[in-house]
């Protein structure tokens, strides 16, 4: 997207949502979903990856105010109520288009990353 539109900002975070929530060791909150928000200023468009923390590697695109609205927390709050409320159509895989595949091609890379952060968080915590 950079070479597309040039500079490009984004936010990278997580989200509590449900009624309960998930502990390892007693101590360390398990995220129920995790997001990126991005935003293009060249063309002053914003959209959100949206995605449960789960195996099922489904990923939804939508509006920094549908964001808002899931996690209560608004993410880009300098930005203007119209480019809030359409979701940039963005892409889920580098090349590609929005479309989601119909079967899984890989493991989902982004899970072990995610895992060997909360064991050393739990390391951490430990120590």
């Amino acid at each position: 997207m950079t070479q597309q539109y040039g500079e490009v900002y984004s936010i990278t975070g997580v989200a509590f949502t449900g009624k309960t929530t998930k502990q390892l060791a007693d101590r360390v909150l398990v995220p129920s979903h995790f997001f990126k928000a991005v935003y293009i200023p060249a063309i002053n468009q914003a959209g959100v990856y949206y995605a449960p923390n789960d195996e099922s590697e489904r990923i939804e695109v939508i509006s920094v105010d549908e964001l808002s609205t899931r996690i209560g927390i608004d993410v880009l709050p300098v930005l203007d109520a119209k480019t809030k409320t359409q979701a940039f159509d963005l892409p889920l895989k580098a090349g590609e288009s929005s479309e989601l595949p119909d079967e899984p091609t890989e493991e989902p890379a982004w899970m072990l990353f995610v895992w060997a952060i909360l064991e050393w968080v739990i390391a951490q915590l430990q120590a």
